[in-house]
Protein backbone atom coordinates (compact mmCIF):
# COMPACT_ATOMS: atom_id res chain seq x y z
CA UNK A 1 0.00 0.00 0.00
CA UNK A 2 1.49 3.51 -0.99
CA UNK A 3 0.62 6.97 -0.47
CA UNK A 4 2.36 9.35 -2.37
CA UNK A 5 2.27 12.98 -2.49
CA UNK A 6 4.01 14.80 -5.61
CA UNK A 7 3.95 19.02 -5.17
CA UNK A 8 5.86 20.11 -7.97
CA UNK A 9 8.42 17.84 -9.18
CA UNK A 10 9.50 16.33 -6.04
CA UNK A 11 7.47 13.35 -4.84
CA UNK A 12 7.09 12.03 -1.44
CA UNK A 13 5.69 8.43 -0.05
CA UNK A 14 4.64 6.16 2.61
CA UNK A 15 4.97 2.57 2.28
CA UNK A 16 3.20 -0.04 3.97
CA UNK A 17 3.56 -3.75 3.65
CA UNK A 18 0.88 -5.37 5.18
CA UNK A 19 2.37 -9.15 5.09
CA UNK A 20 5.48 -8.06 6.79
CA UNK A 21 3.92 -5.45 8.64
CA UNK A 22 6.65 -2.81 7.25
CA UNK A 23 6.68 1.09 7.27
CA UNK A 24 8.54 3.24 5.19
CA UNK A 25 9.50 6.39 3.53
CA UNK A 26 10.47 7.50 0.35
CA UNK A 27 11.15 10.86 -1.48
CA UNK A 28 12.21 11.36 -5.10
CA UNK A 29 13.37 14.43 -7.25
CA UNK A 30 13.42 14.51 -11.08
CA UNK A 31 16.46 12.31 -11.33
CA UNK A 32 17.65 11.15 -7.48
CA UNK A 33 16.12 9.76 -4.80
CA UNK A 34 15.90 7.34 -1.72
CA UNK A 35 13.58 4.83 -0.36
CA UNK A 36 13.76 2.86 3.53
CA UNK A 37 11.78 0.24 4.50
CA UNK A 38 11.73 -1.60 7.31
CA UNK A 39 9.49 -3.67 10.36
CA UNK A 40 11.36 -2.45 12.81
CA UNK A 41 13.31 1.21 13.17
CA UNK A 42 15.77 -0.86 15.03
CA UNK A 43 17.76 -2.56 12.42
CA UNK A 44 19.80 -4.70 14.35
CA UNK A 45 16.44 -6.41 15.46
CA UNK A 46 14.52 -6.04 11.70
CA UNK A 47 13.36 -8.73 9.94
CA UNK A 48 12.24 -6.96 7.00
CA UNK A 49 14.71 -4.02 5.94
CA UNK A 50 15.23 -2.19 2.11
CA UNK A 51 17.31 1.16 1.48
CA UNK A 52 18.48 2.31 -1.69
CA UNK A 53 19.18 5.71 -3.23
CA UNK A 54 19.06 5.99 -7.34
CA UNK A 55 20.51 8.69 -9.86
CA UNK A 56 19.52 8.22 -13.36
CA UNK A 57 20.65 10.27 -16.34
CA UNK A 58 18.75 10.14 -19.25
CA UNK A 59 19.88 11.54 -22.98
Amino acid sequence: MHFLWQPDSLQLGLHFEPQTKSLGVSFRHENIGMKYLTDNLNTNQAHRMEAYLFAQYQW
